[in-house]
């Protein structure tokens, strides 16, 4: 009975032996995976906020007046939101307004690229303007795509500057995570500061950014949180 006793304490410390490995086995390799998760998972939680709370409706519509001997006309074009930019295809930009479902244009016959967006700013058409039918023009293809917004990377950096507790909250960043986003060209950069010696993911998107003149170019972003 002795020998039995002897033995069943040999196994019970043999047990705590392999139990305490495993548990600091646990503790080496799982929680690096784990913590690399919760970075990876913050890292496109905010790509994908960057994208959304940043993004701007944008339109392009082929237009081509082919019947009207005046040089201020307006049109119906309805499902869309936002002001105009009216250019000739090949050309120079023209007088527009855009308001409701109503395109007001300075300009007479031929071919047009009409740009709508809320960020541009209000227009000026003409007074008077000929309201075509259907048979004095035709509208071609239709875009429309959500773009990044120049002013709202310019409203970002803002508040990365003045309230970045409130940011990384609106954001869904955790209290205990830190980021910073960049272009590749030097032309966006929060300014953030990494510390030295902290684990950093990093994750680059490609983006077409739409400025107040209509232009869009397409950046690279870099995303870090640590």
């Amino acid at each position: 009975m002795v020998s039995k006793r002897g033995a069943g304490h040999i196994e019970m410390i043999l047990s705590f032996v392999m139990f305490t490995f495993f548990v600091v086995f646990l503790f080496i390799y799982i929680k690096p995976v784990s913590n690399n998760s919760i970075g990876d998972s913050v890292l496109i939680g905010l790509g994908d906020s960057f994208h959304e709370k940043n993004g701007v409706d944008y339109g392009k519509i082929f237009l081509r007046v082919s019947d009207f001997s005046g040089s201020c006309f307006s049109i119906g074009l309805s499902g869309h939101s936002g002001n105009s930019i009216v250019q000739m295809v090949g050309g120079s930009v023209v007088g527009s307004s855009y308001s409701g479902s109503n395109l007001v244009v300075s300009s007479g016959i031929g071919s047009y690229y009409v740009l709508i967006s809320p960020d541009f700013a209000s227009g000026s058409g003409c007074s008077g303007p000929s309201l075509l039918s259907s048979q004095n023009y035709s509208i071609g293809s239709i875009e429309t795509q959500k773009l990044i917004s120049n002013k709202s990377l310019y409203l970002l950096k803002q508040s990365y500057l003045d309230n970045y507790a409130q940011l990384k909250t609106n954001y869904g960043v955790p209290k205990i995570i830190d980021f910073t986003i960049k272009s590749s060209d030097g032309s966006f950069d929060l300014g953030g500061t990494i510390p030295q010696k902290v684990q950093v993911f990093s994750k680059e998107y490609s983006e077409n950014v739409l400025y107040e003149n209509g232009s869009i170019q397409n950046k690279e972003f870099l995303i870090q949180v640590w």
